[in-house]
Formats: C-alpha cells, structure tokens, sequence
C-alpha cells in the first residue's frame, strides 16, 4: 500500500500537472474519460475527496507530452439527406416565397 507521502489530493494533483483546482475538482472524471487521466488511487466515489498517485500522474504527464496521448475528438454524426421526392424539400425557404407559393396553390397572383 502506498504510503502518504506517495499519493497527493486535489490541490497537489492540480498543481503537480497544472491545472487550477476548481478545474480539477469539477472536471477529473472527464479527464479520465477522454485523455485518459488516471484514476484516483483513493475516493473515486461522488462525495469522498480523491487521492491520486503522484507515480501515475508523472506517468501521465510524461505520456502526454510524448505525445502518447491524444484527446478524443467529437465528431457531429452526419445530417440524413432527403429523397429528391420529400416534399419538405421542395417548400420555399423565404416568406415571401411562400406567400406565392399559397397564393399560387389557391389560384391566386
């Protein structure tokens, strides 16, 4: 088991890889998740105060600055396209190109 001396809490996580505490303390879970941050080594549970080894967090840095480690990339999935025979596509986009269309469909000028 790893002694105290050998883990650190959220202000000495932050400031051994140099981040703010608050932006530690709201956003290690998605660290974790997308760049791989490591897990806490104590207190991963909502409410308990996380402690981390300070071993694993150097590991991390130096992964990340080797370029080991790269952050996912949200990717928007891609817009359906419409059949040419939808009639969504063939209303008018503008106001006024639809008052003539109506008018035009109602017999009028």
């Amino acid at each position: 088991m790893a002694g105290a001396a050998d883990t650190v809490g959220l202000a000495g996580a932050a400031a051994l890889v140099g981040l703010s505490y608050d932006y530690l303390q709201r956003h290690w879970r998605a660290l974790e998740a997308s760049e791989g941050f490591p897990s806490p080594f104590l207190g991963a549970r909502k409410g308990q105060r996380p402690r981390w080894l300070v071993s694993a967090l150097l590991a991390w840095m130096e992964a990340r600055s080797a370029g080991q480690i790269t952050p996912l990339r949200v990717v928007a999935p891609a817009q359906p396209t419409r059949p040419a025979n939808d009639p969504a596509a063939e209303q008018p986009r503008h106001s006024a190109d639809r008052v003539s269309a109506l008018l035009a469909a109602a017999g009028g000028q």
